[in-house]
């Protein structure tokens, strides 16, 4: 978690991948909150760069964060 508020200070949040590396880092930490406004925040600039896969994939796991539930790459996910 730490690394990746370090990783978003850097890029003055404005990198969609370390924004949607930050919400499954406090996904995981329990922050659903927090996950949630990075995860909007990671959808909103790859909406913004025109990046589908990223916004698929981040739409995905928002879903999940706003139920409570953490991501885990490989694990299998609730239906919506």
């Amino acid at each position: 978690l730490h690394l990746a508020e370090q990783a978003s200070r850097l890029t003055g949040g404005a990198d969609a991948v370390v924004q949607h590396t930050l919400a499954a880092a406090c996904a995981e930490a329990g922050q659903m909150e927090e996950a949630v406004r990075h995860a909007r925040a990671s959808l909103d600039h790859a909406t913004r760069q025109a990046n589908h896969a990223l916004a698929e994939a981040v739409r995905d796991q928002l879903s999940g964060y706003e139920k409570g539930q953490p991501f885990r790459e490989g694990a299998p996910q609730p239906a919506p």
